[in-house]
């Protein structure tokens, strides 16, 4: 089976990490400002992250935090991620005003 280019679309794999962070800004958002705005800021979410995989490479390195992450903004969100030849693998769904020198993007 021959490579997919770097630039290729990507299948999309979530982390469960990054799962249970973009569920927790969710019920966040939805104890804070209603159900209706939670709803549509988890639209804006899979569009996003859909649109990411297929363009199949994207964001700013992040390789200082580390080997292979790259970062996408998305509001006041950074979607923390790795490609692949056949993946885009979303390691985590963060505020951007966390220090991320202080978490752990293991290889998800």
């Amino acid at each position: 089976m021959p490579s997919r280019r770097p630039l290729s679309p990507k299948r999309l794999v979530i982390s469960d990490t990054a799962r249970g962070d973009i569920r927790e800004v969710i019920l966040y958002l939805a104890d804070q400002a209603g159900i209706e705005v939670a709803e549509r800021f988890l639209e804006r979410i899979d569009a996003e992250l859909i649109t990411l995989a297929e363009l199949g490479h994207s964001g700013v390195s992040r390789e200082w935090v580390s080997p292979g992450l790259r970062m996408h903004v998305l509001g006041d969100y950074c979607i923390y991620f790795r490609v692949t030849d056949d993946e885009t693998r979303i390691i985590r769904f963060l505020n951007g005003s966390r220090d991320v020198n202080v978490i752990v993007f293991d290889q998800q």
